[in-house]
Order: C-alpha cells, then structure tokens, then sequence
C-alpha cells in the first residue's frame, strides 16, 4: 500500500521544479543537513494563497468552535515541528529521486540492489491525494503501469497531502475503506 506516495518525479508541480534546479550540494555542504524550517518553508511556498492565506481565513471564521480550534492548533504544532533531514539522505534523494528520476527509470540502487519495480508482483493498493501539492496526482499513480502485480487498484480522495490522512472525512470514508481492502487480501494469505 502506497499513501500519497510520489514515483515519477518528471512532473510540472512547483515542488518538482524547484527541487529538479535546487543546488542541494550547496544545502548539505553548508548546514550538513536539510533543515526542517528550510523545507516547511518550501512546502508553504509552493501553495502559499491556500497553504498561508487560506487556512488561517478559515480558522478565523472557526474561532467559537472550540474542537475545531484545538485539531486546528494541533495540526498546526505537528506540521511546523519538522525535524531536519540528515544531508546525505537529503542529497541522494533530491538528485536521484527529482533530478535524475531513478526509480521509474528502475535504476536506483538500495544496499548495493537495483531497484525493479515489475518485480513487485504483490497486491497494491495506491491511496491517492487528488489535490496534493507536493505528490501529484499523475505521479503518485504512475507505478500502477510499472509493476507485474494483477491486483492492483488506486483510490482517489479529494484531500490533500496531509488531510488525506488526518482529516474527520477521511476518517469516516476513506480508512474504513482502506481497512476492508486489507481485509479482504489477508484472508487470501
């Protein structure tokens, strides 16, 4: 099971182009790591009208509601509580993963291994966020194409990175959801 899980990195998303022209040589040589403010940053920008203004002109009108303020401030605390990123995973992840696009060329390496994914011949399940900001919808369900499994499946939520995990409807519609298609290939097992 895949979650708002980027695979092809070739797309025209903010975050891709930014990352696809970023000098993460000089990132890692100068702090030795990714900071996590750097990259809250980074998320922001790509989104700033909805991700800055937009959310905090609703919290405004929510402000009686005392339930939705607390949720809303504690989303608020997780989201800006990023830790840095060490720099060498920063590093080869930003070159290998955006810039070159290694692993849907099937050529990334892990622990001395290329990286195959038609070997993947397992049961997949690819839960996508239609309006994702930092894992495009088109990347996200491009590995449906490059694996061998037969069964396989993608279920598309309006929500984005973040709420298609936290948000109350996703909790109500999406995990029970999720949770039978799971079910349902245990019990082949």
């Amino acid at each position: 099971m895949l979650q708002a899980t980027p695979i092809d990195f070739d797309t025209d998303n903010t975050l891709a182009i930014w990352a696809k022209n970023l000098d993460v040589d000089r990132i890692v040589d100068t702090f030795r790591l990714a900071p996590g403010d750097f990259l809250n940053v980074g998320f922001l920008l790509v989104d700033p009208i909805n991700l800055l203004v937009g959310k905090y002109h609703g919290m405004l009108e929510m402000l009686e509601e005392e339930r939705f303020l607390e949720n809303f401030l504690r989303m608020e605390k997780w989201i800006f509580d990023a830790p840095a990123i060490p720099g060498e995973t920063y590093r080869q992840y930003i070159k290998e993963w955006y810039q070159q696009n290694l692993i849907i060329k099937n050529e990334f390496v892990c622990n001395g291994t290329k990286i195959d994914l038609s070997t993947i011949n397992v049961p997949l399940l690819v839960i996508a966020a239609t309006y994702d900001h930092i894992a495009p919808l088109e990347s996200q369900k491009a590995i449906l194409n490059l694996v061998s499994s037969t069964d396989k499946d993608v279920y598309e939520y309006a929500k984005g990175h973040i709420g298609i995990t936290t948000s109350r409807a996703s909790h109500k519609e999406y995990w029970p959801k999720v949770i039978n298609w799971l079910e349902e290939r245990s019990r082949k097992v």
